[in-house]
């Protein structure tokens, strides 16, 4: 199955550089979820669109791939510091197409600085822990790769998951990597930081995770996960080490990402429907029974990330066909800068704010 994916993925890369698309077509597996169809006169996704499989990186059904004009533009890039890097990082396809890479952009500028590539494979979601340590979940790796902070090259990876999408770390400094296996019967996998071993396993029955998080004292994990391939976006807490769920009452459409602030309140990205601008960033405060809208009308808002002083809320799109993260401040969720092309986004996924305050 894996060989099957990494066909597919260089196959696409072959399609782009040819100017006939029609012999990319159909090339998606039997089993793909199919996208909710659009209304007659809209946009529709080619078959190359779908060579590979958005699905498994944790995004609604149906989400587009770049079209051939989204050339790599960072090749030229300055190798990364040896000191610990202050900014946004932000995981990108088009850092190196087929393997891809974390972009390096600078803070309040967001200009590109850096690139760092070594160790990843269609990099997805990204984390950094209080110690300034950079993880990547590689979903074609597949596995979790993390680097010490100024490093080029990963210092421990954590292997075992068959789709990993995303990673975070507890106040202990387990590392907790997001299983989301193809939408269906997926998990959440716990590792000792750089002990490459399962130690404990949340699951979901047929469902499928697509972020955790963890209160300020880190005893409390809340998971957000698909129930089932045509289920919405359902949110439960762990107590402690505990390993049964508390059921909670607010929903979203499509999982994307999910954080907590420090009053509490659970910020949980909502994908909405592919091809639509009707995806969401909510807000679920304290007993967490409705979600309230912070922002609304995006494309696909995938994964978060905040600022340490929390004034900054950070959302990539997984509209592949404009390249976004978007800056909000918070808790207002006003539009505060779009990071684009210009900033030398390609095919953006993962976000990750350094932890010292620099923006």
């Amino acid at each position: 199955m894996r060989s099957m994916l990494r066909t597919l993925l260089f196959a696409a890369f072959g399609c782009l550089l040819s100017e006939m698309f029609a012999g990319c077509s159909g090339m998606a597996p039997a089993g793909a979820i199919s996208a909710p169809q659009a209304p007659a006169g809209e946009r529709r996704s080619t078959g190359l669109e779908r060579v590979l499989l958005p699905v498994r990186l944790g995004a609604a059904p149906g989400s587009t791939l770049p079209s051939s004009g989204a050339a790599p533009q960072t090749a030229l890039m300055p190798p990364l510091a040896a000191a610990p890097f202050r900014g946004l990082y932000v995981s990108d396809f088009g850092v190196k197409y087929g393997q891809g890479g974390a972009l390096l952009l600078s803070p309040r500028a967001f200009q590109p600085v850096g690139k760092l590539t070594g160790g990843m494979d269609a990099p997805d979601g990204e984390w950094i822990d209080r110690s300034g340590n950079f993880y990547v979940a590689n979903a074609d790796g597949p596995n979790v790769t993390e680097y010490a902070p100024g490093s080029k090259h990963p210092t421990c990876t954590y292997s075992g998951a068959n789709d990993p999408t995303n990673v975070k770390t507890d106040n202990d400094g387990n590392v907790f990597v997001v299983d989301w296996n193809d939408g269906q019967s997926g998990s959440v996998d716990v590792y000792r930081q750089c002990r490459d071993s399962i130690v404990r396993t949340y699951t979901f029955g047929s469902g499928a995770p697509s972020d955790v998080a963890f209160d300020g004292a880190g005893r409390v994990m809340y998971v957000m996960y698909l129930s089932g391939p045509s289920g919405k976006g359902t949110l439960e807490m762990f107590h402690g080490n505990s390993m049964t769920p508390v059921a909670l009452g607010a929903t979203v459409r499509f999982p994307g990402g999910l954080l907590i602030d420090k009053n509490k309140n659970l910020i949980a990205a909502d994908q909405g429907v592919q091809g639509r601008a009707d995806g969401a960033i909510d807000v679920i405060a304290p007993p967490y029974s409705t979600a309230s809208s912070l922002v609304t009308r995006l494309a696909q808002p995938v994964w978060l990330s905040l600022n340490r002083r929390e004034t900054i809320l950070f959302a990539s799109s997984f509209d592949w066909n404009t390249p976004t993260v978007w800056a909000f401040d918070y808790p207002s969720g006003s539009l505060r800068e779009t990071i684009g092309s210009a900033n030398g986004l390609v095919v953006p996924l993962g976000v990750a704010a350094s932890p010292d305050d620099v923006f």
